[in-house]
């Protein structure tokens, strides 16, 4: 592990150092990115590209017109973050310190859903069976649909109405 290779076990007692993997300068990498995040001379589109490639959910968020869109730039920089943290906790290298915003950063997918919720989508059947698949609450899901059938208030359009059949089905 002096070189910072990953160990792997073969056949018998017999170990072999892999190489690292990725870049080394990563660190150095997403300091310098995340800096053009913030650089108010580059454009929204470029600060967009490397908000996604590091992390920098502030310069994501501007492009973000959709709650799928929004949805996608919370749990990307949450992954990126997650996945530093790891790398940083298993190395054996030292690296730079990222800036305190980075971190904060880091949402679980209740808190990312909750965030992003719009007061117009409460209404919209798709969206909230989306979050409840995405939370994994199958019986709050199931129980969900019960009181639309039994509700009945609105007409249910036929293509979802199978389309709940067969989502309660699968689960």
């Amino acid at each position: 592990h002096a070189m910072g290779g990953r160990e792997t076990k073969r056949a018998g007692n017999e170990r072999e150092i892999l190489p690292v993997e990725g870049n080394p300068n990563r660190d150095i990498w997403k300091m310098c990115a995340w800096n053009m995040c913030e650089d108010p001379h580059a454009s929204a589109d470029e600060r967009a590209v490397m908000g996604a490639l590091c992390g920098h959910l502030p310069s994501l968020l501007p492009l973000c017109t959709t709650w799928e869109d929004q949805l996608w730039a919370y749990t990307r920089v949450s992954v990126d973050i997650a996945v530093e943290q790891q790398i940083r906790q298993v190395s054996l290298k030292t690296y730079h310190p990222l800036d305190d915003n980075y971190w904060s950063n880091l949402r679980t997918m209740e808190k990312i859903v909750k965030e992003i919720a719009r007061k117009d989508d409460q209404f919209k059947p798709n969206r909230t069976l989306q979050e409840l698949l995405i939370l994994d609450k199958c019986e709050e899901l199931i129980s969900v649909c019960t009181s639309w059938l039994e509700d009945q208030k609105e007409a249910l359009e036929p293509q979802f109405l199978r389309y709940l059949c067969h989502l309660v089905l699968v689960l």
